[in-house]
């Protein structure tokens, strides 16, 4: 399964996930990405490895990618690197200041 397949669908909630993450980084951001077609396992393992010093990468139950981070980051320049450089397409951006309004924003991408 390479480096990523954190699958929210196996055992976690997305609200689960959240939380988890919420813990250390109260004041949070995050991305949905769609994998290009035809590259879904490799795309996980490619976007870990380009994230892994900031973002934690989690699959979606809809096969979508979720990326973590901090608010410290910029999230418009790391969705438009992401996008130019793996060739996907940023379905949303968001800041979130607690996990339940985060996942408000993620319900029609899960």
């Amino acid at each position: 399964m390479g480096l990523l397949n954190k699958v929210v669908s196996r055992g976690a909630t997305v609200l689960d996930t959240l939380n988890g993450y919420c813990q250390h980084n109260p004041v949070f951001q995050g991305i949905v990405l769609d994998p290009p077609a035809g590259m879904a396992g490799g795309f996980y393992d490619q976007l870990s490895a380009m994230t892994s010093s900031f973002a934690e990468v989690r699959s979606l139950p809809s096969g979508r990618c979720l990326l973590l981070f901090p608010q410290s980051k910029d999230r418009d320049l790391i969705s438009h690197r992401l996008a130019k450089t793996l060739n996907t397409v940023a379905h949303l951006t968001f800041e979130a200041q607690e996990p339940q309004g985060a996942l408000n924003l993620l319900k029609p991408f899960l």
